[in-house]
């Protein structure tokens, strides 16, 4: 797994969207993403990452693999995410129904205002 991904994965573990992590480090979003996606990095931005995300530096930014990383804590990442992720649709089907009561609304208001 490249640094990239490690960074993703340690970036959801604490909670931080990507820009949250961008503003800590005094980075912008799209260069953290380009870092999560694509694993460049220079050393500078990755110190600072590996700072505020509390990640070891037995984690090799040059190597395409990690040196010891536990499996475990790689499900423990994805299951989370999956878990936000769940929760976010619950959101969007919430916010869905409120719209289509408003919207059922509005037609009643038109038709007792033809009538």
């Amino acid at each position: 797994m490249h640094i990239g991904l490690q960074i993703k994965l340690a970036r959801i573990a604490k909670g931080l969207t990507q820009q949250e992590l961008a503003e800590r480090i005094f980075k912008t979003r799209p260069l953290v993403s380009h870092i999560e996606q694509r694993g460049e990095v220079n050393e500078k931005t990755l110190a600072d990452i590996r700072k505020i995300l509390d990640m070891s530096e037995q984690n090799n930014p040059v190597s395409k693999d990690s040196v010891g990383y536990d499996a475990n804590v790689q499900q423990k990442f994805l299951q989370q995410e999956v878990e936000h992720l769940l929760r976010e649709i619950e959101l969007l089907k919430s916010e869905n129904e409120v719209l289509r009561q408003l919207a059922d609304t509005q037609k009643q208001l038109i038709e007792r205002l033809k009538g």
